[in-house]
């Protein structure tokens, strides 16, 4: 096969090829700006106070212990599944 051969064919090939690897890549591009929206999300928020709502990805502590929050709640840390232990309290942690 010639090499000119070789270019007409790559070239009649890079449009599929584009269109292919442009469908594979939007869904990494919307995971991407979904992970990216979050980035904001992961704060400290200090000690747990109610009645005040926590934002999915929002630290807090409670009885002297860190707490995530999975998801936007008002919820007590330690009574739901609204919240994740991050970080245990110590043996002498709040006594």
């Amino acid at each position: 096969m010639k090499q000119k051969d070789v270019q007409t064919i790559a070239r009649s090939m890079a449009p599929v090829i584009r269109e292919l690897v442009g469908q594979q890549l939007e869904p990494l591009k919307t995971q991407l700006a979904e992970l990216e929206a979050r980035e904001h999300e992961l704060k400290y928020t200090g000690v747990w106070q109610p009645p005040s709502l926590y934002h999915r990805g929002n630290f807090a502590t409670f009885d002297s212990s860190v707490w995530h929050a999975n998801r936007d709640t008002r919820a007590k840390p330690g009574t739901s599944d609204d919240w994740t232990l991050a970080v245990k309290r110590g043996k002498d942690g709040g006594r």
